[in-house]
């Protein structure tokens, strides 16, 4: 049994103070160890935003306030993840609607094309997404929570909708061919 009190501040902070805290110790009005005691946040916390900002050109401190529950699983930009939304629209009124799995692999697949910096393993290995050659089911839940509107279906459904395509046109064809 656990006889000590726990005594973490883990997370104690918004972003609101987080941004403040950033937007002071940038602008030289207060050091590091000043803001983290003024805004209530962990030093270890406030340096590696400021770390994220400084080196990041083009990141303001409004960028990196939000804590990191779904940040960290968003690999693509706005832009990118707009044009997977539209490959599987497209595919899905063509009758070959993704699955899941291959919505994955399509993730990764484009993550390389782009040149991304995939997720890393916290044990220092090979990223997950490389040894598995898809995107992680953490990156699609955070997508498919961002894209409420991405058509994904189950493998099965998959199937079926293809073979009752293939059935149709096989049928469509006997037609055209007794005319």
């Amino acid at each position: 049994m656990r006889s000590r009190a726990l005594n973490a501040k883990k997370g104690g902070w918004n972003e609101e103070n987080m941004s403040q805290a950033l937007d002071d110790v940038l602008n030289c009005k207060m050091s590091e160890r000043k803001a983290s005691q003024v805004y209530n946040i962990k030093r270890s916390t406030l340096k590696r935003k400021i770390k994220e900002i400084k080196e990041k050109p083009g990141l303001s401190s409004s960028d990196v306030t939000k804590p990191y529950q779904n940040v960290s699983t968003k690999i693509f930009t706005d832009s990118e993840e707009k044009c997977l939304v539209d490959y599987c629209v497209a595919s899905s009124k063509m009758g070959f609607g993704l699955s899941r799995i291959k919505l994955r692999q399509l993730a990764y697949e484009y993550a390389i094309k782009l040149g991304k910096t995939l997720p890393h393993s916290r044990s220092g290995s090979q990223s997950p997404w490389e040894i598995n050659k898809q995107a992680g089911v953490d990156w699609l839940k955070y997508f498919l929570a961002r894209n409420v509107d991405t058509p994904v279906k189950e493998e099965l459904r998959v199937q079926q909708t293809r073979e009752e395509i293939k059935k149709t046109s096989h049928h469509e064809q006997k037609e055209i061919a007794t005319k």
